[in-house]
């Protein structure tokens, strides 16, 4: 899969996730409101929240301003974790393209960025947050279809 950056507007930027050349979501980041708006089949709005502590730490929240999610990054970016709706995601990132796992240290899927140097962190988290929850969407529709 592969984040690509399309166009750039008003303090927001417009990125669409691709598999296989089929667009599988699309999120707008906009950086002056920490805001993300997703559209993956339905469509969200979200806010991100960096709170440092010893490491980078960023919080996922609704639009109802409850805590869904949050992100835990080392500060040259190379590994992190993700935990989302109680679900756990490691990423690592050992070069070009970021490995995520499940909590199982199960490989879930590669994902590249075009433009990833000239990302800031909030942007950064965005993106991981953008295709875990387009990620999570699936297995949970994937749980309703088998029961």
């Amino acid at each position: 899969m592969n984040w690509s950056l399309v166009s750039k507007m008003n303090n927001s930027n417009f990125w669409v996730l691709q598999f296989n050349e089929a667009v599988v979501a699309e999120l707008r980041f906009n950086k002056e409101a920490q805001s993300i708006r997703l559209h993956n089949g339905v469509r969200r709005l979200y806010f991100l929240e960096q709170i440092n502590f010893h490491q980078v730490r960023i919080e996922l929240k609704n639009e109802y301003s409850i805590v869904i999610g949050e992100c835990f990054i080392d500060k040259n970016r190379s590994a992190g974790i993700l935990i989302l709706d109680g679900e756990k995601y490691t990423f690592k990132n050992p070069g070009l393209n970021i490995v995520l796992s499940d909590r199982n240290e199960k490989t879930i899927s590669s994902l590249s960025f075009t433009q990833k140097e000239d990302l800031d962190i909030l942007e950064f988290s965005a993106l991981i947050f953008g295709f875990c929850c387009n990620h999570h969407k699936s297995n949970v529709k994937q749980k309703f279809e088998v029961a």
